[in-house]
């Protein structure tokens, strides 16, 4: 039985890195996978998060085309470097198949794969493709896209709609046994930002807590690891001694799962990996969009599961109706059992097989498409 080698290439956060950990675990399994390699950027997540998930990961220079005159030729420069210096690397491992993982890191692998005429399958998140897919979607041999919408805005005829890939034990943690693990036992709300954290919820959830404090919930609060301190301080302001709600300021958590499968409403940014998990696990929402995100891509992927029914948005220059709309929800069961069943129906939960089919064309086969 023929061996197969597959790099992974992009990262830089959790929204790119994520979908291809899962995809990285699909591979593995399959018994005809004898080497997986990631290519990320040295500064990004995948720094640390891939080697603690039991794979190799290498590094190779790129940056996001952001900013001024001066940035962008900076970046451009850059990312030329990482085209060199992932083609030396594909040439020395021989890969069968190369997936990109979105984003600006995911270029140089991508484009020297393409240089290589190694089979390339992407992986686009967002509904709105980003830029990086745009421009890379010609070096591809499949496309698979996250929403059933987001083809219109990629010309080639290579587009599968799969959704986007969540790690198995997202979708497969019990309820009753996270629960009892993390010692839950009414309910609960969870509060992330991503990987990064995210400021402007920390400070609105902080500044609800003078209201919530007397609410029988457990509030579990993601802070992102840089805002932690910060948000830890100011809990022993606002909430100086005991009181009802039990409230768990978290810098990050390795066992998200566990969390997910734990809470009854998530309040949460709204990158396409973000609602990928909480629609897996069928839980109602409150997205705070990202307000800086590229071409708007979160408000995009936000207004798409608020019109499914599992969700509701709101701005982050409208944070202080946070409290108000949180407390709405808990009060209203019968509401978040029907977002809850939208949520659960606007999830992709085998989004991972649908990929694992491409894959499977492409490694099959070993030939690129006619593009």
């Amino acid at each position: 039985m023929k061996k197969y080698r597959v790099i992974l290439t992009g990262g830089g956060t959790g929204g790119h890195l994520y979908p291809g950990l899962a995809v990285a675990g699909a591979l593995k399994e399959r018994g005809d996978v004898e080497d997986i390699l990631f290519l990320g950027v040295r500064h990004g997540i995948e720094a640390s998060v891939v080697p603690s998930e039991g794979y190799r990961v290498e590094f190779v220079p790129a940056k996001g085309l952001g900013g001024g005159v001066f940035k962008k030729v900076e970046a451009v420069m850059l990312t030329c470097m990482g085209i060199i210096s992932a083609y030396g690397k594909i040439r020395k491992w021989k890969p069968d198949l190369i997936i990109g993982l979105g984003g600006y890191a995911s270029v140089p692998g991508v484009i020297a794969g393409h240089m290589n005429k190694v089979p390339i399958l992407l992986l686009e998140q967002n509904r709105v493709p980003g830029k990086a897919s745009r421009f890379l979607a010609g070096k591809a041999d499949i496309i698979c896209v996250s929403f059933p919408d987001s083809g219109e805005h990629l010309p080639q005829k290579n587009v599968e709609f799969t959704g986007n890939p969540v790690r198995e034990k997202i979708i497969s943690a019990d309820r009753e046994e996270s629960r009892k693990k993390l010692g839950i036992n009414n309910l609960c709300i969870l509060v992330t930002g991503a990987s990064q954290g995210a400021r402007s919820i920390n400070y609105a959830v902080l500044d609800a807590l003078r209201k919530w404090k007397d609410n029988d919930w457990t509030l579990v609060h993601l802070t992102g690891k840089k805002e932690y301190p910060a948000v830890a301080r100011e809990k022993e302001s606002v909430l100086p001694g005991p009181c009802r709600l039990d409230y768990r300021p978290l810098a990050y958590v390795e066992d998200i799962h566990e969390y997910y499968a734990a809470a009854d409403l998530v309040i949460a940014r709204s990158g396409a990996t973000t609602l990928a998990e909480i629609t897996a696990r069928g839980l109602p929402a409150v997205l705070v969009p990202f307000p800086y995100a590229a071409g708007g891509h979160q408000e995009q992927n936000a207004r798409w599961l608020e019109s499914a029914g599992g969700a509701v948005v709101l701005p982050d220059n409208e944070l202080e109706g946070l409290s108000g709309i949180v407390e709405e929800l808990s009060s209203d069961p019968k509401r978040l059992d029907d977002m809850r069943t939208r949520s659960r129906g606007a999830g992709k939960p085998d989004a991972l097989r649908l990929i694992m089919t491409q894959v499977d064309k492409l490694l099959n086969t070993g030939e690129r498409s006619s593009q």
